[in-house]
């Protein structure tokens, strides 16, 4: 939640905060001293910086990282944002200019004692901000593409941290302003921007990060090295920017041991050991006392990359908590086996077809009446039961566009968007009769990598043939950088990535000027509407912002330009040494909220 600030309301809230940060010398409620769980991971661990370019494509790394770092709040399984209010508070104190304010409470510590305020607020705006990259650097150049890391190739005089390029940080209108508390950044914006506790996330110790790159001197408090910090990022100082800006890209990157910087924490866990193939052990703090208190003691995590050899090794014993990677072949393993008890749940990936309104290769969607006309003849319930049916037997089409599954404000979407099931031949014969068309043609443009997405297709194309549609294949290995291109295809079927959006954020692909609007969906009243929904999401109002995101869900199912079909499928099983394990949608997956884990009562440990 973000407060709007009057002076009595937040004096009591600085109280209740205070209150919480000083509860230091209780003993941690739920965390059972031995207790282990074995976890199988499909990725290996390859950095403690989650913000970075190759780690945000890493499941195993967006886990840990938010095991082993606190921040102003976390993402839940329904999409919304929990506040952390003993971490720390985010405050707009002005609409115009629109400005913020992030404040660290009073006590809140790195794992060294160290404590985190200004400086780690002000280099993690720093990080992501992209406003003191050095003018003109063509960062492309240097990303080596097997990898995504930065390549040695970087001047070592260029200022480029790789940290989220359209955060909404981007915005900012100048360098934040440090609080005379030291514990604080206001930044002043140029235009109201959404998701404000997520924007600023300090995931690299300053101090660390300082005595690293500036060689400054080692202090109990880090005083020096976080003066170093702001004064380089004050300044825009780019002989000490540069090698800071490198540190943060590079010096979290996990080898094959744990140094001194690597196991500093600020979350309920840290980094206790690594192996050469990115298994590694999460211990649980003692000295933790933030919100999300553990609960197991250890977590040790196995990477398992064959889907197939994790569920063979979970039924052997070998591990607690497996999360397999969804396939056929899994699914037929775990219906052969009676003893296994999975748990279907699904990502915040959401499989859809769009349609390009204007600037298609065939031109055909400029018509709404056939683009209408192709949506009705869409089997909707055959392809979902095709793809993600095949692994999860209860999977559903996805009712909405513009809210995840799961999310409170579903209910409201489907019956806004009131999407059929069912294809509806007649109807579409008759659009295209009154559209003057009998056989239009229609290139699709999909990944021909992906067995769902080429199954898919089949079931579309025969299913619009019904209707006199000429469906075409346009697959191409390159089909992500087709996306949105003028007379490269005529609809798409692929997948949007909803984890770590806020809910507003699920509407910008039909704002009119968006760089994911790849439909030409746009108009100015849809505009405000989406102007309107922003406001709401930066007051903290759920319920007319999820008011607001059906009326647009209205406009776009009446455009005709998208058609949501299934979330991707996950699969869980838990052994009964552990309870709280969920299917998240979120990006970490399985491992998201390890910390509320708890060991049952019968079986505190594993072997």
């Amino acid at each position: 939640m973000i407060s709007r600030l009057r002076p009595a309301v937040l004096a009591a809230a600085a109280v209740v905060v205070a209150l919480l940060a000083g509860c230091t010398g209780a003993p941690q409620p739920h965390l059972v001293a031995g207790s282990a769980v074995r976890v199988g991971v499909d990725q290996p661990l390859t950095s403690a910086n989650a913000r970075t370019s190759p780690a945000r494509g890493n499941a195993t790394d967006s886990a840990v990282a938010g095991l082993i770092r606190d921040g102003f709040g976390w993402w839940g399984d329904d999409g919304e944002w929990v506040a952390d209010r003993a971490f720390g508070s985010v405050d707009v104190v002005a609409e115009q200019p629109f400005t913020v304010r992030w404040t660290v409470s009073t006590g809140v510590a790195w794992s060294d004692g160290v404590p985190i305020d200004a400086a780690d607020l002000l280099l993690a705006w720093a990080a992501d901000s992209t406003r003191l990259t050095t003018p003109g650097l063509r960062v492309d150049d240097y990303v080596d593409p097997d990898t995504g890391r930065l390549s040695d190739d970087l001047p070592d005089d260029a200022v480029y941290f790789d940290g989220a390029r359209s955060s909404g940080l981007e915005h900012s209108t100048a360098t934040p302003t440090v609080g005379d508390d030291g514990r604080s950044i206001t930044v002043v914006f140029d235009r109201p921007v959404t998701n404000l506790p997520a924007l600023i996330a300090p995931v690299v110790p300053a101090h660390l990060a300082a005595e690293a790159a500036l060689g400054t001197r080692h202090q109990r408090d880090g005083a020096d090295a976080k003066a170093a910090v702001i004064a380089a990022i004050e300044g825009a100082d780019a002989a000490s920017l540069a090698p800071l800006a490198r540190s943060w890209n590079s010096d979290w990157t996990v080898g094959d041991e744990v140094d001194a910087r690597l196991a500093i924490s600020s979350g309920p866990y840290a980094l206790e050991t690594v192996a050469a193939d990115g298994s590694a052990v999460l211990r649980a703090r003692d000295d933790y006392r933030g919100t999300r208190q553990p609960g197991v003691d250890e977590l040790d995590l196995r990477v398992a990359t064959d889907p197939l050899a994790a569920v063979k090794s979970f039924r052997d014993g070998d591990l607690d908590v497996v999360s397999p990677e969804p396939s056929a072949d899994v699914a037929a393993l775990l219906r052969d086996d009676p003893d296994l008890d999975p748990v279907f749940g699904s990502r915040g990936r959401v499989e859809h077809l769009e349609l390009r309104a204007s600037g298609s290769r065939s031109g055909v969607f400029d018509d709404p009446r056939v683009r209408r006309a192709f949506l009705a003849v869409v089997p909707r319930e055959r392809i979902v039961a095709a793809t993600a049916g095949e692994v999860d037997p209860d999977a559903e089409p996805v009712a909405a566009s513009l809210f995840r599954p799961g999310a409170s404000g579903m209910a409201a979407g489907s019956a806004a968007a009131d999407l059929p099931d069912d294809p509806d031949v007649a109807a579409a014969k008759r659009l295209l009769r009154q559209a003057g068309e009998s056989a239009p043609e229609v290139c699709v443009l999909f990944d021909p990598d992906r067995a769902s997405r080429r199954t898919a297709f089949e079931l579309l194309r025969d299913a619009a043939a019904k209707a006199g549609f000429v469906v075409q294949d346009c697959s191409t290995p390159d089909w992500a950088s087709q996306l949105g291109s003028a007379g490269a295809y005529d609809a798409a079927l692929f997948a949007w990535d909803t984890a770590g959006l806020p809910p507003e954020g699920l509407a910008e692909p039909f704002r009119s000027t968006s760089v994911a609007n790849f439909t030409g969906f746009g108009d100015a009243e849809s505009d405000r509407l989406l102007a309107r929904i922003q406001s709401a999401a930066v007051d903290g109002d759920t319920a007319e912002r999820d008011r607001l995101l059906a009326e647009l869900e209205t406009r776009v199912a009446q455009a005709a330009v998208t058609l949501p079909l299934s979330a991707s499928p996950t699969i869980v099983l838990t052994s009964g040494a552990i309870s709280g394990v969920v299917a998240s949608p979120l990006t970490g997956g399985v491992l998201d909220a390890a910390w509320a884990w708890r060991p049952t009562a019968d079986d505190g440990a594993s072997g």
